[in-house]
């Protein structure tokens, strides 16, 4: 998952990575695991609600002073 590898390999060491997964039918949940990196959480829909939803539920458990999203399109 390139995106978060981008996100980890930043300079700025403290930070969290969360990724929210809106009821995909892929293997996110397993390529999540194999980074390997405490500074990740992994959140999972179980129904898809969209783009807003997800981004919402990532606002409701983040505990960072700044926020930024990055799709899984970026």
């Amino acid at each position: 998952m390139p995106a978060c590898r981008s996100v980890l390999d930043q300079s700025v060491r403290d930070l969290e990575l969360i990724v929210v997964d809106d009821a995909s039918q892929d293997s996110t949940h397993e390529v999540v695991e194999r980074l390997g990196d405490s500074r990740v959480r992994y959140i999972r829909h179980e129904h898809n609600g969209g783009a807003s939803a997800a981004r919402n539920t990532g606002l409701e458990v983040a505990i960072g002073q700044y926020i930024a999203f990055q799709d899984s399109d970026d």
